[in-house]
């Protein structure tokens, strides 16, 4: 009974976190808008060009973004009240990451980055701006000596050769 009653309290505790941020992020946001306000016109957030301009630039890399939920517009207006306020912010950051081979999986673990990583917090798409998922453009430093028993890498050999290096010719 006691371990229920803790898992109760822990439950409530984060409703009442996630409520106090909830109003923190609402709060901020009309705050903000305030300061920042432009005309009506442009107050309007262009959910679904900003989808569609990431789909048209990295759809073909990356998961496409199919549906538009609360929760993404939400991160949307957090990350367009912020910095990313026109599109073509949005297609400058799009584009960056198209050319970080990082951000389309080319990395140890192969992970790529989505739609929703780009909007979840407002540090990821600022890393992407700022440069941090940038090709490195020097080679890779290569051992010279990286052959394995006289073989090459990156060479082909015919299955004659392979018997041969092998020590398996009669």
């Amino acid at each position: 009974m006691k371990g229920f009653r803790k898992g109760l309290e822990t439950v409530s505790k984060q409703e009442e976190v996630e409520e106090e941020v909830k109003e923190e992020v609402e709060e901020n946001t009309a705050k903000f808008s305030d300061e920042n306000s432009v005309s009506d016109s442009n107050n309007k957030i262009p959910y679904q060009e900003i989808v569609d301009l990431y789909n048209k630039i990295l759809g073909d890399r990356l998961s496409k973004t199919k549906m538009l939920n609360t929760s993404r517009k939400k991160k949307i207006k957090l990350r367009y009240t912020e910095n990313l306020n026109s599109i073509e912010k949005w297609e400058e950051l799009f584009n960056i990451a198209l050319s970080s081979p990082f951000l389309l999986g080319e990395n140890e673990k192969g992970w790529k980055a989505t739609f929703y990583w780009f909007i979840e917090n407002d540090n990821n798409y600022l890393k992407v701006l700022e440069g941090n998922y940038k090709s490195s453009k020097s080679p890779k430093k290569t051992n010279k000596n990286n052959s394995f028993h006289g073989f090459q890498n990156g060479m082909d050999y015919s299955e004659e050769e392979l018997n041969e290096k092998l020590g398996l010719v009669n």
